[in-house]
């Protein structure tokens, strides 16, 4: 036997209007657009900063591109070795850590 269908007056709406975003959704989406943000500027900062350095100590191109490279690579070696340290001390715990040190190196 065949379900019988039911008429389109009876049919539910597909999507549900809702007039405002709740207080969580503000959130995730406020900290999702600063991480982004900050992801933009921590890969082109770099990239400046190497070119008024090389300029300020009149170094060849080739040394400008190899402090570049250098800033990268030692990037990526403190990823690895914090996400190590992070899975063994707990990462709540090196959270609250960086985010005191960046406390700290703002103030000074």
């Amino acid at each position: 036997m065949r379900p019988e269908r039911a008429s389109t007056d009876e049919e539910s709406p597909l999507v549900v209007e809702r007039s405002r975003w709740s207080r969580e959704e503000v959130l995730v989406t406020a900290s999702i657009t600063l991480i982004k943000i900050a992801d933009s500027i921590e890969l082109y900062l770099p990239g400046v900063i190497t070119q008024s350095v090389a300029c300020q100590l009149g170094v060849s191109r080739l040394a400008e591109q190899f402090l570049g490279v250098s800033f990268y690579v030692s990037l990526a070696i403190s990823t690895l070795v914090f996400g190590l340290i992070s899975n063994k001390l707990g990462t709540r715990k090196m959270l609250l850590v960086s985010q005191y040190m960046s406390i700290i190196a703002i103030s000074v």
